[in-house]
């Protein structure tokens, strides 16, 4: 894997461990690699690399929302590849003339997935299949709820994490409020009263301005 988030790569690897196959290679490029500026000089490297590597059969890409030129220059770079490439740019709008033969991912779960089935291993459980362990935890503690208590609020240790989150909740809640958000009109700062259905990333450098992380 190569990935410009630091939450991403650790939620990916470990999801395929859990699924039973192993990581060759987990390469993290820092989060500003795909700015336009840098222009995603380590993921083309870390690209080279793996598709140097014997041991590596899939390439896994991770980032949130390139810069366009970068992401251009990067699927350039895959595109070439000789092995299966899955292309997670959470948020990022990827076209299908864009992708050619590369695989895409809209989550993280679904990077795994796809990762592994690329590998040989048979789909464990359908795309966007819920545990019916998950449906009934949710059921439980819903039933718990107030009437007057209507919003979600996320709390997250990883900007990548809440991020994620906010994509998969747009589609069905309508606006999502954070401190990280997918579009800036959606911005709040962390520390302020929470507004609507909310996600808030505890990792953000607001809170760890003059403090430990």
């Amino acid at each position: 894997l190569v990935s410009a988030s630091g939450t991403g790569l650790q939620e990916v690897t470990t999801l395929i461990h859990k699924a039973g196959l192993g990581i060759s290679q987990a390469i993290g490029t820092g989060g500003g690699d795909l700015s336009e500026q840098v222009g995603g000089i380590t993921m083309i490297q870390g690209l080279e690399l793996l598709e140097a590597d014997k041991q590596t059969k899939v390439i896994v890409l991770i980032s949130k929302p390139p810069a366009p030129g970068t992401m251009e220059k990067v699927l350039d770079v895959a595109r070439r590849s000789k092995k299966p490439v899955v292309v997670n740019f959470l948020g990022g709008s990827v076209s299908p003339l864009m992708l050619g033969k590369l695989r895409s991912a809209n989550t993280l779960d679904d990077a795994a997935r796809v990762a592994c089935e690329l590998a040989g291993m048979k789909p464990m459980v359908a795309a966007g299949t819920i545990p019916r362990e998950t449906i009934s935890i949710a059921l439980a503690e819903h039933k718990k709820l107030a009437k007057s208590q209507q919003f979600i609020r996320g709390l997250f240790s990883g900007g990548t994490l809440c991020y994620e989150s906010e994509i998969i909740l747009q589609p069905l809640l309508g606006e999502v409020f954070s401190n990280a958000p997918i579009k800036p009109e959606n911005k709040v700062p962390g520390d302020a009263p929470s507004k609507k259905h909310a996600c808030i990333d505890m990792g953000a450098e607001e809170f760890v301005e003059g403090r430990a992380h």
